[in-house]
């Protein structure tokens, strides 16, 4: 039997999640990392399209994103240091972990781009791992054999979309409906469940 065929679409180059699947898929017996994508951050069209999603909450996840930094001295760094550690993950970048283990590799605008979807339709794979992205289209979902999978930091189909985590804690629904994440293929709808 031939190894599963998975593709990587990572919302940036060293987001920690991303990495810590990369390199768990890359161990995995069975499995074949085919190809990589990542979202160049600092694009003019990205920023467009993430500043229509988001609106001005945009530049709250910018000053975020610029102010953290996953080695600082703290309990969760620690955390994540060890988690690291267990992985056995020693890149701090998709495309390290791309040029290391020579999976081909594209960083783009949109993951529903020309460039993206021929890409992935060059490394022809069985199963597309979607981690925090845009809002993916049907071009791009048709592409493996198997299906796009995603993981939304909320419980689908409720909490759909931002905020997630912080609306079940605002609507005082804790208790009845919790928190949590939900693994999911995708399809044209948004975040469906």
């Amino acid at each position: 039997m031939s190894d599963l065929k998975v593709a990587i679409s990572s919302p940036i180059d060293d987001n920690l999640y991303s990495l810590l699947v990369s390199q768990l898929c890359i161990d995995e017996e069975g499995v074949s990392v085919c190809g990589i994508i990542s979202l160049k951050v600092f694009s003019i069209k990205r920023i467009r399209s993430e500043y229509k999603r988001l609106g001005h909450s945009l530049f709250v996840k910018i000053m975020n994103r610029l102010s953290t930094n996953i080695y600082k001295k703290n309990s969760t760094a620690q955390e994540k240091h060890l988690l690291i550690s267990k992985v056995g993950l020693s890149e701090k970048s998709i495309k390290d972990i791309s040029n290391k283990y020579k999976i081909p590799y594209l960083k783009v605008d949109n993951p529903n781009n020309h460039d993206a979807v021929k890409f992935l339709k060059n490394q022809n794979p069985d199963l597309i791992l979607s981690i925090g992205s845009n809002i993916i289209r049907k071009q791009f979902l048709e592409i493996p054999t198997i299906g796009v999978l995603n993981v939304h930091m909320g419980i689908l189909p409720e909490y759909r979309g931002i905020g997630v985590t912080e609306w079940p804690i605002i609507e005082n629904r804790v208790h009845d409906i919790g928190l949590g994440i939900t693994l999911h293929f995708m399809d044209s709808g948004v975040d469906p469940g």
